[in-house]
């Protein structure tokens, strides 16, 4: 498997283990929890977090396709068009500007990557065409290419919320 591909299956790893810390820091350790996400939020500014997810997710989708020729299937696609505009829009937004906007394209990004998640897993049929289904790589026994797509739409939806 490419390096490129290992490496972001790994940072959606480590998004996996962070949202997990810091869901269970938050529901289980309320005082303390709440205290870790304070400083967090110190540390981690919500927009630029977004950005670097949403360049991450443009860039390796066009490398996934155009390098390693790995056709993307039409939910593939639909989550593009969710990813790619807003990565241009927080790149040239001002850092003023209200963010709350871009958070539907992540619900909807989010789904179409769950459904292609679930069309992998054979828990629902096909979407007709052969190519959603397709698993290219798999990582960690479960990181495929829609599993990182609904981590970043998931990861920037709960930024942008926050962010505003």
């Amino acid at each position: 498997m490419p390096l490129i591909v290992d490496f972001l299956a790994t940072l959606t790893l480590l998004a996996h283990i962070g949202m997990a810390t810091l869901a269970l820091l938050v529901l289980f350790l309320r005082p303390w929890g709440r205290r870790a996400l304070t400083w967090l939020r110190g540390i981690v500014h919500a927009r630029t977090a977004a950005l670097v997810v949403a360049w991450s997710g443009t860039l390796g989708s066009l490398y996934l396709s155009e390098v390693l020729a790995w056709a993307p299937c039409k939910l593939c696609w639909l989550q593009r068009t969710m990813l790619y505009p807003q990565a241009l829009l927080l790149t040239f937004m001002r850092k003023d500007d209200r963010m709350s906007w871009l958070v539907p394209l992540n619900v909807v990004g989010a789904a179409v990557a769950a459904l292609q998640v679930a069309e992998q897993r054979g828990s629902i049929a096909a979407c007709g065409d052969a190519s959603c289904a397709v698993l290219y790589s798999l990582h960690y026994g479960y990181i495929s290419v829609p599993v990182m797509a609904l981590t970043a739409f998931v990861m920037m939806g709960l930024l942008l919320w926050e962010h505003n």
